[in-house]
């Protein structure tokens, strides 16, 4: 009655170079649609997103007559950035999904939640922490001068995000490094040797991302070289739990060879072969043919 529906993944499926180019397009072009989608809902929600995002609770001005107009536009592009990411994450998945063997499917499949919960924990953890700190450091240094602040909405917004959003991809780092690891791209000792390169890439990242902002860079900076330690850290747990695909148990203490292989080399040594057979005939012929007298 019902027809079996076919795998599109299966092994007998293959995909030609413009196929590939074709399902790229088409899910690029979902992110797109879902993107506008988002940022129409953004923009309608703006009158209620925008008193949460005031945490230091300072008094918003406005400079010109369009920074309405501006600050709903900014809020609803935003919004759709931030939603916008975690399907595309998924669509990624899909595309690449034909490539994966059925064990590393499984391990994406599971770190997606994952990845989705750490971008969460970064915004709420520079909404409630990074920010407020951030901007009471740059008033203390107003106040020293004694320069009254004024603030505009969309410089502050503008300012807001340009924070939440780097920190929040920073927070993917030790997520992407176990899911990485799990599937044999590399592991603690690689992840120590590239060290130096990581730093100094990150900091490129973060400085230009700010735009010049040296001292937002700065707090961007170091939760970042703090999750890469943390995720060193992860890989090592990982391999003494021996979760990454290939790993086997070390040997034992003191360089001793397995039970079975022990008990195989004294039985060779004895004559007799592997332990649990018996002598060859051979062997024996010549122990009973020999009539001299053993001491």
């Amino acid at each position: 009655m019902f027809r079996k529906r076919e795998d599109p993944y299966g092994p007998e499926k293959r995909m030609t170079l413009t196929e590939h180019l074709g399902e790229l397009r088409q899910r690029l072009i979902r992110i797109l649609f879902f993107f506008l989608f988002s940022a129409l809902l953004g923009i309608f929600l703006s009158s209620k997103i925008l008193p949460l995002l005031n945490p230091v609770g300072i008094q918003w001005y406005a400079f010109a007559p369009s920074d309405a107009i501006v600050l709903y536009l900014k809020v609803g592009i935003y919004f759709a950035l931030f939603v916008t990411i975690p399907y595309a994450l998924w669509e990624i998945y899909l595309f690449v999904r034909p490539g994966l063997t059925e064990e590393e499917a499984r391990i994406a499949v599971r770190y997606i939640p994952l990845t989705v919960l750490a971008f969460l924990v970064g915004i709420l953890f520079t909404y409630a922490i990074l920010f407020p700190v951030l901007f009471d450091v740059l008033t203390w240094f107003n106040n020293l001068l004694d320069l009254p602040l004024l603030l505009s909405a969309n410089a502050y917004i503008s300012f807001f995000f340009r924070l939440a959003l780097p920190v929040s991809l920073i927070f993917e780092v030790p997520v992407i490094v176990l899911f990485l690891g799990q599937i044999g791209v590399f592991d603690h000792a690689s992840l120590v040797r590239l060290r130096p390169y990581v730093y100094f890439a990150g900091a490129l990242l973060v400085v230009f991302g700010f735009r010049g902002d040296l001292l937002s860079s700065f707090f961007a900076l170091l939760p970042f070289l703090f999750l890469y330690e943390l995720s060193v850290f992860v890989a090592w747990v990982a391999e003494k739990l021996h979760l990454y695909r290939g790993k086997t148990p070390p040997p034992a203490a003191g360089g001793g060879a397995a039970p079975e292989a022990m008990g195989e080399s004294v039985g060779q040594e004895r004559g007799g072969g592997p332990v649990g057979n018996t002598p060859s005939a051979s062997s024996t012929t010549e122990v009973v043919s020999d009539p001299t007298p053993r001491l």
